[in-house]
This record gives structure tokens, sequence and C-alpha cells, in this order.
């Protein structure tokens, strides 16, 4: 199977934490990268969309972002978690999971999250 990575904004720390928590939970995981630290356009991705949301790229080059992408690192993760996943991206729930991703990423100073 190809790479697939979870781009992520390197600056927050609730990012940082939660890409923490991906990796001390999850055997199986995107790679995650700091939009800050790679080419973006090699990834089809530009700074404002990262600034907007997560963004995980399938090792195809398919593109996820916010809770879309949040969900393919669920599936990646394997059973149990990719039930859940799969329960995010279905019709009508992804519109709540979305409206909920919004609402923490416009949130996110509030909660606490990892030092530079």
């Amino acid at each position: 199977m190809a790479t697939s990575y979870l781009v992520f904004d390197g600056e927050c720390g609730f990012c940082r934490k939660w890409v923490r928590h991906m990796r001390t939970w999850f055997r199986k995981h995107p790679t995650p990268i700091a939009y800050q630290s790679v080419d973006l356009l090699s990834f089809g991705l530009t700074a404002d969309q990262c600034k907007e949301a997560v963004q995980f790229v399938s090792g195809r080059g398919e593109i996820s972002s916010g809770s879309d992408a949040a969900a393919r690192v669920l599936i990646t993760a394997g059973f149990p978690y990719s039930i859940a996943g799969w329960v995010m991206l279905a019709p009508g729930v992804s519109h709540i999971a979305q409206y909920a991703y919004k609402w923490v990423a416009n949130n996110r100073h509030r909660f606490s999250g990892d030092p530079l």
C-alpha cells in the first residue's frame, strides 16, 4: 500500500497534540507532516486549504479535508476505529461531522495542546 499523509498545522498546539495521540493510539496511521515544512504543491494542496483544515492525502493522491480527513485516519487505523470513520462519511452524518469539525477548528485556541 502506498503511503498516505496527514497534513496539519504544525504551529497549532491542539493539532500537534492530536497528531501525537494518533501516533500513540493507532498502529497504522498516515504519515503526519506539518504543512509549514513541506512543498504543498507536490501534494496538490495550498497553504489556504491547510490553514482552514487538516488534509488527508491518500497513497493515490486523493485529498480529504476536515472531518473527512479525520474519518480517513480512523479508516486507516483499522478495526474497530474504521467503523467510526465509515459512519463519519455516511450521508447525513458527514454534514454533522463537518459542522462539529469547523466548530472545534474555530475554537481550537480554547483547548489544551502541545507546546512548540
